[in-house]
């Protein structure tokens, strides 16, 4: 009998479209339980997600049969619309184009998931970009992709 063995942990980091009321805060816990069911209901593990009015962090197990990019298109498209129909009196609200993904090894899974676990706290002394070009830093020494920035930072 074949079978499949995977350890796959994606860090995903996506940002909010610029807003006059942050939403994400307000109803933060209903929002993440969103973002969980899609993650599970696409065959993957949830390990944590937190985040800021701003952005959110996502720590997941993949399972190997569908891509990343089609996870978070789908985590995006999904909680954009329960957030547009179900939180929102106007709809409006939008996840900014583009995402970032770092893979870890089982190892580093703990440091990461506290790293999550602590955003709040963080974000008292860093600002979202600080912080996105010390994760790129950490984990490759290309030119980090900015562009997550296009919006809210311009």
């Amino acid at each position: 009998m074949s079978s499949t063995f995977t350890q796959l942990y994606v860090h995903i980091v996506f940002a909010v479209q610029e807003m006059e009321k942050p939403v994400l805060n307000d109803r933060e816990k209903e929002i993440y339980q969103i973002i969980q069911k899609i993650i599970e209901e696409t065959g993957h593990k949830t390990l944590i997600i937190n985040g800021t009015d701003d952005h959110i962090h996502l720590l997941v197990k993949l399972s190997p049969s569908i891509a990343i990019s089609n996870l978070v298109r789908e985590i995006k498209r999904q909680s954009s619309y329960y957030i547009n129909h179900h939180i929102l009196e106007h709809h409006g609200f939008n996840w900014q184009e583009g995402y970032s993904a770092f893979t870890h090894n089982r190892s580093q899974v703990s440091a990461v998931y506290k790293f999550i676990e602590k955003q709040k706290e963080y974000h008292r002394h860093k600002s979202f970009k600080e912080e996105y070009l010390d994760i790129d830093n950490l984990n490759e020494d290309d030119e980090p992709d900015d562009t997550i920035f296009k919006y809210k930072y311009q």
